[in-house]
């Protein structure tokens, strides 16, 4: 009997080591993994009009790695509250996937990656037309997808009316176009191109 609590106590030791070496990750633990992995940051300024106070467009990534690594972009006005944010996987952004074994080479081509000059859509009437009975409207052979709730109608209102737009690569072969109507930025669809 004495042997049995004996073996049974040596049981109790060992299972305890056991459950001290595969404890669950803590919050901590993940901090100091993407501390120690791929941070990057880069920064823009848009006059929409060319003129009058900046929006600022921030980016930011982290990951365990930068092949890994999430980017957020920001946009916010002039007063500094932020009318767009999006969340990409660097891996599946065409401007970030070659330029991400690093932080300062991702910072570089985040810098490039929402620069509002590197497109040259700057305006609603830079925009492909929609002709009547079309399906959508065209650049070329190449569609622009507006948004759901952007019909015709609401599309060459837009076009024509000439507000700002902010458009910036969204995927390996997309960009995403924002229009920028009475102080809000709104998603007004996606421009394919050659991949």
């Amino acid at each position: 009997m004495r042997a049995l609590t004996g073996l049974a106590a040596l049981a109790f030791l060992a299972l305890s080591g056991c459950a001290s070496t595969t404890a669950p990750a803590t919050p901590d633990d993940a901090a100091g993994l993407l501390a120690a992995g791929c941070r990057a940051e880069a920064a823009q300024t848009w006059r929409p009009l060319g003129t009058g106070d900046p929006f600022t467009i921030n980016a930011v990534a982290r990951g365990p790695s930068c092949p890994q690594a999430t980017a957020i972009l920001t946009v916010r006005n002039p007063q500094g509250d932020v009318v767009w944010t999006e969340s990409y996987a660097v891996a599946q952004v065409m401007t970030l996937a070659d330029s991400h074994q690093n932080s300062p080479e991702l910072a570089q081509a985040m810098a490039a990656w929402i620069d509002p000059n590197t497109i040259n859509l700057k305006l609603t009437r830079d925009l492909p037309d929609w002709p009547e009975g079309a399906e959508a409207p065209m650049a070329g052979e190449f569609p622009f997808y507006p948004e759901t709730f952007v019909d015709r109608t609401e599309y060459l209102r837009m076009r024509n009316t000439l507000f700002p737009i902010y458009c910036y690569v969204q995927g390996m072969e997309s960009i995403a176009c924002l229009v920028l109507e009475h102080g809000r930025l709104t998603k007004i669809g996606v421009q394919t191109f050659p991949g």
